[in-house]
């Protein structure tokens, strides 16, 4: 094997080599994660806060929608579509406003004791009365509308039963939605997650400035 020239580094190999890599590579791999890891965290998108706000829209928009929705499986069923079909997306309707009803109701209960500090605690108890009958109306009505289902007797009172009933949560709906309103619009009950600039207390005049008394 031919010396290497004096003065110039000679590369190690073997175990001394393969030793060096496997130190290089811990000491990265951390870092490398580390970036990775802030990289997807900054792009993940943030719930809203306060949620109750952003979801109070979903089942006001869906108990609106549902007499129409039902209207229109009930005449498909009356012109021999399948119920299964045809009344399947009155029910699937009905689920999907009884499932934003109950989560309209939670997200509420959480900001209570945040809206009582600016709004009064009646006012607030009355809207969630009102928000807790459309979460049992729709409850009610999603079993009624299931029923409808069946293509015998049964679905054949189901069906125009659950019509009527698309309409009294249409204005159970509209009850939550004017006295939730009301807490926003005319009772400030936003102002509560509103932070309020402190003001700084004035500094003390120093002797000799005008307007001081000699």
């Amino acid at each position: 094997m031919r010396q290497a020239r004096q003065g110039t580094p000679v590369a190690p190999s073997g175990p001394a080599a393969a030793s060096g890599i496997r130190r290089i590579v811990r000491r990265a791999a951390p870092v490398e994660l580390a970036g990775a890891g802030s990289t997807q965290l900054e792009g993940i998108p943030m719930l809203p806060d306060p949620l109750h706000p952003a979801v109070v829209h979903f089942p006001i928009v869906l108990a609106s929608l549902l007499p129409l929705v039902a209207l229109l499986g009930f005449l498909a069923v009356g012109r021999g579509a399948a119920p299964r079909r045809a009344w399947g997306y009155v029910t699937l309707a009905a689920f999907l406003l009884f499932a934003a009803a109950f989560t309209a109701v939670r997200t509420g209960g959480q900001e209570e004791e945040t809206v009582e500090e600016v709004v009064d605690h009646d006012i607030i108890h009355d809207h969630e009365e009102a928000g807790e009958r459309l979460q049992l109306l729709a409850g009610i009505g999603f079993l009624v509308i299931a029923a409808g289902l069946s293509g015998g007797g049964l679905g054949r009172i189901a069906r125009p039963i659950g019509l009527l009933a698309s309409l009294a949560l249409a204005g159970q709906a509209y009850l939550v939605g004017r006295s939730g309103g009301e807490l926003v619009y005319q009772h400030g009950a936003a102002s509560a997650y509103v932070e309020t600039p402190a003001v700084p207390a004035p500094s003390p005049m120093p002797p000799g400035q005008p307007g001081d008394d000699d």
